[in-house]
């Protein structure tokens, strides 16, 4: 197992979190910029993405900012979401994300192909795609004080600046 499977293992058991021996495998499919783990623990499945760091990413602390999010949709009970466990730097230019791992069929997947993104439906029907509005919708909806990126103040969720102006 690599170093960064024993520093993410390690932070995890800080949270009383034991990953299962011997429970590691490989998503068969990976990002355009990241990898996608499964792992076993004593809370259930768990996911893990190791992503590579770029410029803004880097300077936004992304990691942080989907943590914070992650816990602010752990706040809505009717948006299926994968909680956000944790998330941080493995090394200079790695970052990661864990969640707990949601049962069911992915409705498709994201490939590149001739330098674009193209999104492939495997499951696809009005009932899905009214489903998938709905929940939009319903982030939409989320009061937040403050606009751009949410931070965590003092335990409260809000955006950083004072107007979109501000953030743009």
């Amino acid at each position: 197992m690599n170093s960064n499977f024993q520093k993410i293992f390690a932070r995890l058991e800080k949270k009383g979190i034991v990953i299962k021996k011997n429970s590691l495998r490989k998503h068969r499919t990976a990002g355009f910029m990241s990898h996608v783990y499964f792992v076993d623990s004593n809370r259930g499945g768990l996911v893990i993405h190791i992503h590579t760091i770029h410029r803004e990413q880097k300077r936004q602390k992304i990691w942080e900012k989907i943590l914070v999010i992650g816990k602010l949709l752990d706040s809505f009970p009717e948006l299926p979401t994968a909680s956000v466990i944790l998330s941080g730097t493995v090394s200079r230019n790695r970052y990661f994300i864990v969640q707990k791992f949601l049962p069911g069929k992915a409705a498709g997947k994201r490939v590149l192909q001739k330098n674009l993104f193209i999104d492939e439906w495997s499951v696809w029907s009005k009932r899905l795609e009214q489903d998938i509005e709905k929940r939009i919708a319903r982030v939409h909806q989320i009061p937040i004080t403050g606009y751009g990126w949410i931070e965590n103040r003092g335990g409260i969720q809000r955006g950083k600046y004072k107007s979109w102006s501000q953030f743009l």
